[in-house]
């Protein structure tokens, strides 16, 4: 069984696609339970979107371990973590806008990506430390969706989500202490998006590969 010498990030821009045809192209891929997933979604885009990250997941999984996934084995933890039952990898997805981007790795991992757009940040309240938002002030939204993601991908690779209060994760640093845990936290921004990945360990680089429907 082969496995992931670094961390492999699958990156999916739909702003072209026609998202009728994707829909009914693919969604007969996924077992019912995850099909009716796909359709809760009442908007065409966000059921592209669930569509497509299970797509990248299927893609992950053979790209990572050299074998088909059975979609039977998609399970969710107790703070409704995904996961894989028996599999060597874990992974992570997050959606925005017409972007869906996964990642795995070999230990837990967390991502999350957001379009870059105007936000009042009054909206916003108790999120940001005091420094987070002193550079906010100084450097606008841009830096509000960096600390954002930086923050959504460390609660995702904890895996409580939101049970964490935001103002407890200072991510001004590359690294955070969380529960006894490090984690290793990198941000960069590609096409109009946000994004952040954590990793419990450090990889020089990660392998990005841009996934096309």
């Amino acid at each position: 069984m082969a496995t992931l010498d670094l961390p492999l990030m699958l990156w999916s821009n739909l702003k072209d696609t026609d998202l009728s045809v994707l829909l009914a192209n693919y969604r007969t891929l996924l077992p019912e339970t995850l099909q009716k997933e796909v359709f809760r979604y009442r908007r065409k885009v966000d059921q592209a979107n669930c569509l497509v990250g299970k797509l990248l997941l299927y893609a992950g999984h053979y790209l990572g371990t050299g074998t088909l996934l059975d979609f039977d084995t998609f399970s969710k933890g107790f703070h409704k973590k995904p996961f894989l039952l028996n599999s060597p990898l874990h992974f992570n997805i997050s959606h925005s806008g017409h972007t869906v981007t996964s990642l795995f790795g070999t230990t837990p991992v967390g991502i999350d990506v957001e379009k870059i757009q105007a936000n009042k940040l009054e909206d916003f309240p108790n999120l940001f430390t005091e420094g987070e938002l002193k550079d906010i002030t100084t450097g606008g939204m841009h830096r509000f969706f960096y600390y954002w993601t930086r923050k959504e991908a460390v609660v995702k690779a904890n895996g409580k989500g939101m049970g964490i209060p935001f103002t407890a994760i200072d991510t001004q640093k590359p690294e955070i202490v969380l529960e006894q845990k490090k984690w290793r936290i990198h941000s960069f921004e590609w096409e109009g998006y946000a994004c952040s990945y954590v990793l419990e360990q450090h990889f020089p680089k990660i392998q990005l590969l841009e996934m096309v429907f």
